[in-house]
């Protein structure tokens, strides 16, 4: 594991490994390095958990909780568990609209929204929780409205918990 301190918030990063012997280093208290023998093909898998503060009173515990109860889970119950949820997504939000474009923005929408809704604070309103500008975030302050939109829908669309997200933030401003 690695963590990192901020002003304000701690974040915590733990990773487990198997099916590969790997030496495992850490750089400092932000990098950490993973070193395999030099093979033709390995088949191998990489279980991470990030955990801030905002999470957890201790992240470092609760990550390495996390990544050892996936790992203790095993790849095939965490991917049923993963098909699963999506399927339960997607059976309350099918939609046929006649203009394929649109029927595809609907779609990539409610993926998006369902892969960044999950936490409890929304995913940002200008880029998701995939930004090509990688931490680089235009715009990034508490813009209620802009930041409400992406949340009204949800309910409507028959994903009211998409909207979790924002109320929690709002919440916590009260």
């Amino acid at each position: 594991w690695v963590s990192q301190q901020t002003r304000t918030t701690r974040f915590a990063v733990a990773v487990a490994t198997e099916g590969i012997p790997l030496t495992v280093s850490r750089e400092h208290s932000r990098a950490g390095r993973f070193i395999s023998e030099p093979t033709k093909k390995a088949s191998f898998r990489v279980y991470v958990a990030v955990v801030s503060s905002f999470q957890a009173h201790d992240p470092v515990a609760e990550a390495v909780a996390r990544v050892t109860n996936a790992r203790n889970a095993g790849i095939d119950r965490l991917r049923s568990q993963h098909r699963a949820a999506w399927a339960d997504f997607w059976s309350r939000s099918f939609v046929q609209i006649p203009d394929d474009y649109v029927e595809n923005l609907w779609y990539l929408n409610h993926y998006t929204m369902g892969s960044g809704s999950r936490g409890d604070y929304p995913p940002s309103f200008i880029n998701g929780i995939w930004p090509p500008t990688r931490d680089s975030h235009a715009w990034n302050h508490n813009y209620h409205w802009n930041q409400q939109e992406i949340a009204w829908p949800g309910a409507t669309a028959g994903h009211p918990e998409l909207a979790n997200g924002w109320l929690s933030m709002q919440h916590e401003r009260l």
